[in-house]
C-alpha cells in the first residue's frame, strides 16, 4: 500500500506517466493500484472536459487554481493546528540560551504562512500555462518548495531541534532565491510572488539565531 500511495503522489505532482503505464490500459495499471486509488487517480489525472491526460493540478483552468490553493492551504491549516493547537511550539529546547528579540504571536505566524502558501500555490498554478521545459522545471522547484515548507513543523518543533530548523530554513532560503533568480528574466511576476517567502524565512532565521545567543 505504501508503494501505491508513493506512486500516486509522484505521478500526482510530476506527471511521471512512464512510471505508471498508459491510463487507458487499465489491465496494465491495476497491478500497482487498488481500485479505490485508481478511481481517485483518474479523477485528478483526467480532464474530462477536454479528454486529455492532464493532472488537474497542472492545468491553467480556474478549477485547477482552486484545487492548488485548497490543497496547500489545507496542509498549512493542519500544520498550524499541530504547532499551535497541540502546543508543539511550547517545547523547552535546551539549545536556546535566551529569549528571542521578538516573539510573533501564533495568530500572526499562522496568518503569514497562510498568505505565503497562497502566493506559492498561485505561482505554481500560474506556470501551468507555459510549455517551455525550463518553466516546467521552475514549477517543479515551486512544488518542492511547497512540500519543504509543509515539513517545517516536523524538522523543527516535532523533534524540538533549533539546528534542524536552521538547516531547514537554509534550504527554503536557497530554493526561494533560486526560484526568484531563475524566473526574473522569463516570468518576473513569479519572482515577486516568491520574494515574501524569502523575506519571511530570513526573519524567522534571525529569531532562531537570537534564541541561540548569536546576537
Amino acid at each position: 500500500m505504501f508503494y501505491t500511495q508513493s506512486s500516486f503522489i509522484v505521478a500526482f505532482f510530476f506527471e511521471k506517466r512512464s512510471c505508471i503505464g498508459e491510463l487507458n490500459k487499465e489491465d496494465q495499471f491495476l497491478p500497482i493500484c487498488d481500485l479505490g486509488l485508481l478511481k481517485l487517480f483518474k479523477y485528478f489525472y483526467y480532464d474530462n472536459s477536454h479528454d486529455m491526460q492532464l493532472n488537474l493540478l497542472n492545468q491553467s483552468s480556474k478549477k485547477s487554481l482552486a484545487l492548488n490553493i485548497a490543497l496547500f492551504l489545507l496542509i498549512q491549516i493542519i500544520n498550524s493546528f499541530l504547532v499551535f493547537g497541540l502546543g508543539w511550539d511550547k517545547g523547552d529546547n535546551p539549545s536556546f540560551v535566551q529569549k528571542p528579540y521578538v516573539e510573533p504571536s501564533g495568530a500572526l505566524v499562522g496568518g503569514v504562512w497562510l498568505s505565503l502558501y497562497l502566493l506559492m500555490s498561485y505561482s505554481r498554478w500560474y506556470l501551468n500555462r507555459f510549455t517551455d521545459q525550463q518553466i516546467k522545471k521552475l514549477k517543479s522547484a515551486i512544488t518542492i518548495l511547497l512540500i519543504w515548507c509543509s515539513l517545517y513543523p516536523f524538522y523543527t518543533f516535532a523533534i524540538d531541534s533549533a539546528y534542524g530548523g536552521l538547516v531547514g530554513n537554509a534550504g527554503i532560503f536557497s530554493l526561494s532565491l533560486f526560484i526568484i533568480i531563475s524566473s526574473w528574466k522569463k516570468v518576473r511576476s513569479i519572482s515577486y510572488l516568491i520574494l515574501p517567502v524569502l523575506l519571511w524565512i530570513t526573519f524567522a532565521t534571525t529569531i532562531i539565531l537570537s534564541e541561540l545567543g548569536y546576537f
